[in-house]
């Protein structure tokens, strides 16, 4: 003799609770509350939803038995012709039972289909889409990602993962294939996205099973990088050159569309989104050898160090905070960081401290770029102007601030450059001691000035610097007497900062600058 277990009664008593809600709620008598948990039982049970479907049918029988049993004892001449056959009682059943099953369905939550893409980007970032998102995080065919300051990580649901640098422009043209119209991304390719095609101006990279970078900066140049796996790579132009590319290697766009070979550096491309704007400090508190090596994203992809030595490198004494450069007149210091290029957004914090008998000379402070070229606004400098005063100067052309810094004391010190548009200026701000000071444009009136229309840090031509303190101008040439003084805690962003990360940059509260500065 069977005898019904504990889970069989509970099995039982809630088969029964389902009956009869589904009984009462095809009489028109369940409450909101009872409907909305049929609702939801059958939306999580297939098994409950058969026995709904089960009573539906049995229902409609019934309706058709009753409808034809109901005809033959009606009076034939009260009924219209068309009523009185059975087989339109079995359509008006079949209709109502599509219509009560289609009502049920739709109130049963579906899955959404799985994005064509999503994105996300790190703090402080600035993204614009086009193209067809219909979402604020999710990309659809043919959308473009801009990313115009900061990191975009892109996910592809057909198992592609890449990490976006600014300034890039990434379009989804189809499943399967994307073009880096501009900008450097790292692609991470799932077994199942095998063929996964990139595309830039110059190249086209087809995945054979791996994780790569591309880097699409500029014109007429083109890199990929291989981590792990193959790619193959063809350019596009002049002689349609093809090779395959394997870990640890690779390869660039040289002349007449050919590629060579070059030295395989994966630093450059991020693997994941960075905790704030990519930016980089040098504290010159931490001294390895003859070297002070930089922190935060751009240390880490780059390497960037300022090394000492040499009969113009300068002093190391007390700073702002912890040790800081001393400069006597004779001294400069470069560094391994070519800087920020083109007409990217720009932060650059420093700490300064100026005699104030010195307060008249035009010394230069922080710069980089090419500066040979009196026709191009193609570098960029920070400098003290006569009387003390900060200038920014690019092309022999320069915004003044009002604030005199020369008086023996530290300043702190904040040049922003943001969105640039042609014939004019970038947004530009200065901040003193996290005060904001007026900014008033100068040109030499004796001597050849650049357009305005020229801007565009160059930092890959021959004569182009690298970032430098104290010194304006390549080593052959120089236009103005190098730096007396002290430079301290100096950072430098890709991207803008707010008046309230100025003020916590000030205030030496890092962590609130926004600013990745980790090591």
């Amino acid at each position: 003799m069977h005898r019904e277990t504990h889970g069989e009664i509970v099995m039982s008593q809630d088969r029964e609770r389902l009956d009869q809600l589904i009984s009462k709620y095809l009489d028109n008598e369940a409450t909101d509350e009872e409907s909305a948990w049929l609702v939801a039982r059958l939306g999580d049970s297939s098994a409950d939803l058969d026995v709904m479907t089960d009573r539906l049918l049995i229902e409609a029988e019934l309706l058709h038995l009753g409808a034809e049993g109901d005809l033959e004892s009606r009076e034939p001449a009260r009924q219209p012709l068309w009523w009185r056959h059975p087989a339109w009682v079995s359509v008006a059943a079949a209709a109502a039972l599509v219509m009560l099953v289609a009502g049920i369905m739709s109130l049963i939550a579906t899955p959404d289909p799985e994005p064509f893409a999503t994105w996300q980007s790190s703090p402080g970032s600035v993204i614009s889409v086009t193209g067809g998102a219909d979402e604020e995080t999710h990309l659809s065919e043919g959308s473009t990602l801009r990313v115009s300051q900061g990191c975009a990580e892109v996910q592809l649901r057909d198992g592609v993962r890449c990490v976006v640098q600014a300034p890039s422009s990434l379009t989804l043209e189809s499943e399967g294939r994307v073009l880096l119209k501009d900008g450097r991304a790292r692609f991470h390719v799932e077994k199942q996205a095998r063929g996964f095609t990139v595309m830039t101006p110059d190249l086209k990279v087809v995945d054979l099973g791996t994780e790569f970078g591309v880097d699409a900066r500029g014109k007429d140049r083109g890199e990929v990088h291989v981590m792990t796996g193959l790619v193959e790579v063809t350019t596009r132009s002049g002689r349609e050159a093809t090779t395959r590319v394997s870990a640890g290697k690779a390869v660039a766009v040289a002349l007449v569309g050919e590629l060579e070979a070059i030295p395989f550096d994966a630093a450059p491309f991020l693997n994941e989104l960075p905790g704030g704007i990519p930016a980089i400090r040098f504290p010159f508190d931490d001294r390895e050898g003859d070297s002070f090596h930089g922190e935060g994203t751009i240390a880490r992809r780059s390497g960037a160090r300022f090394q000492l030595g040499g009969p113009h490198a300068p002093g190391v004494g007390d700073g702002r905070f912890g040790k800081a450069l001393e400069f006597s007149g004779e001294h400069y210091i470069r560094s391994s960081w070519k800087g920020i290029s083109g007409t990217q957004p720009r932060t650059v914090s420093f700490w300064v401290k100026i005699p104030s008998e010195v307060g008249t000379e035009p010394f230069p402070l922080v710069s980089w770029g090419q500066g040979r070229d009196p026709g191009a606004m193609s570098d960029f400098g920070i400098r003290l102007g006569g009387q003390g005063r900060i200038r920014i100067v690019s092309g022999r052309r320069w915004l003044e601030g009002g604030i005199s810094i020369a008086d023996g004391g530290w300043h702190h010190v904040a040049v922003i450059f943001g969105s640039y548009q042609r014939g004019s200026w970038p947004e530009a701000k200065l901040y003193i001691d996290s005060a904001e000071d007026r900014l008033i444009p100068g040109e030499p009136w004796r001597h050849e000035k650049a357009s305005l229309d020229t801007f565009s840090t160059v930092i890959d031509h021959p004569w182009s610097v690298p970032v430098t303190l104290g010194r304006f101008g390549d080593d052959e040439r120089t236009f103005l007497p190098e730096l007396q003084g002290s430079i301290d805690e100096l950072i430098i962003a890709e991207g803008v900062v707010t008046p309230k990360q100025v003020k916590a940059l000030f205030e030496n509260r890092l962590d609130e600058s926004g600013l990745d500065l980790g090591r």
